[in-house]
């Protein structure tokens, strides 16, 4: 075996398995050798031989049972993959997976904080890595633990990616513990994003409120009196041009229209009012 590679794994200081402590430990266990080994380069036959080292107690026995009744050849193919296939047969059995599994379908945030809920989603979701293997499935399922009033603000946001669900489910519990709880969180935290989401819909209605606003505070009303559309007083039956509202002529008669226009309007329509 490889010297140089022993001592690079036992310099990462790595954990000793009794095979005591459930299914839970070997779990942890593998996890932190295989790390080492991302780190240090070794071959099938080094791995085994580095991990079998910190086997102890328990598990030390059985991996000498397990070796004495292998033939020479099976020794020699044993590939790391076979060591772990092996050491969870025996130390982690199908029924932890099927328990940890129900763990994660039946999870739910409760008292937990959303930072609490989150590691424990990614710890139990490797058990049902078939129901998470997508980015949008792992968002979807992780909204659906969350206490109900932050996933009811969520709900109103489609299409987040996971990392983005979790941010904004950690906003909103702090807004919660520092406005008063969880309605007050619901109402504040709920009109602050829809407002984000809604500003350009809301400027344009705005804008078409605006609009017909003008439109009626302009309109030309229809006179009582003779039936025209006309501002002010009615002039009709009064004498008066229409135009200037003097006495003594009618409007297209008006000296002031025909001052701008630069003379006497022809004999055209006569118009009264």
């Amino acid at each position: 075996m490889n010297s140089r590679a022993t001592e690079q794994f036992r310099e990462y200081r790595p954990l000793t398995f009794n095979g005591r402590d459930g299914p839970a430990a070997d779990e942890e266990w593998f996890r932190s050798i295989e790390r080492i080994f991302r780190m240090v380069d070794c071959d099938d036959t080094q791995k085994i031989a580095c991990a079998t080292y910190q086997l102890i107690e328990d598990a030390g026995h059985w991996w000498e049972r397990f070796t004495r009744n292998q033939t020479e050849a099976e020794q020699l193919a044993f590939t790391w993959e076979n060591f772990k296939t092996a050491m969870n047969d025996k130390y982690f059995p199908q029924s932890y997976t099927d328990q940890k599994e129900s763990e994660f379908l039946h999870l739910k945030q409760g008292s937990m904080t959303v930072t609490e809920y989150e590691r424990k989603f990614n710890e139990l979701s490797r058990f049902a890595s078939h129901l998470v293997n997508t980015d949008a499935r792992r968002s979807a399922r992780f909204q659906r633990g969350l206490q109900p009033d932050i996933a009811r603000i969520l709900a109103s946001h489609v299409d987040l990616a996971y990392s983005d669900v979790v941010r904004r489910a950690e906003r909103i519990e702090s807004s919660g513990k520092q406005e008063g709880g969880p309605k007050v969180m619901f109402t504040n935290e709920k009109r602050k994003w829809r407002e984000e989401e809604e500003d350009n819909d809301n400027y344009k209605k705005a804008r078409v409120e605006r609009s017909n606003e003008f439109k009626k505070k302009n309109k030309v009303p229809y006179c009582r009196v003779c039936s025209k559309q006309h501002f002010g007083v009615c002039l009709k039956g009064q004498g008066k041009c229409y135009r200037c509202h003097m006495s003594g002529h009618e409007a297209n008669r008006c000296p002031r229209i025909n001052q701008l226009f630069g003379g006497p309007q022809g004999n055209g329509h006569r118009r009264r009012h």
